[in-house]
């Protein structure tokens, strides 16, 4: 029986060390902070980053609209006209003359 026993303790610890690297292996390959969810993580800052890129974009084109509108670069006979052609309060003795888009009128 001690013969017995002493080849299942020497098969025992073998096994269940090599089962504790195993269970560590997977760990680091699958687990919360594994391989698989740094990938993950590194696919969502890819994601943020895009997001950020967009929303800087979208930020400049809406901080040159806000340039656009202050006094001195409003001309105001070009706001009277482009309010009533959008309202379409025209008079009846007003006169539209169109021209082209690189045609300049002075």
């Amino acid at each position: 029986m001690t013969r017995w026993r002493l080849q299942f303790w020497a098969l025992c610890v073998p096994v269940l060390l090599l089962l504790v690297v195993v269970y560590f292996f997977n760990s680091a390959l699958l687990g919360a902070r594994g391989l698989e969810a740094y990938k993950k993580q590194q696919s969502y800052e890819g994601q943020a980053h895009q997001a950020l890129l967009d929303a800087q974009s979208e930020q400049s084109i809406w901080q040159r609209r806000v340039r656009g509108l202050s006094a001195a670069s409003l001309d105001p006979d070009l706001l009277d006209e482009r309010s009533r052609a959008m309202l379409n309060t025209g008079h009846d003795n007003e006169l539209v003359i169109p021209y082209g888009a690189d045609g300049k009128l002075f």
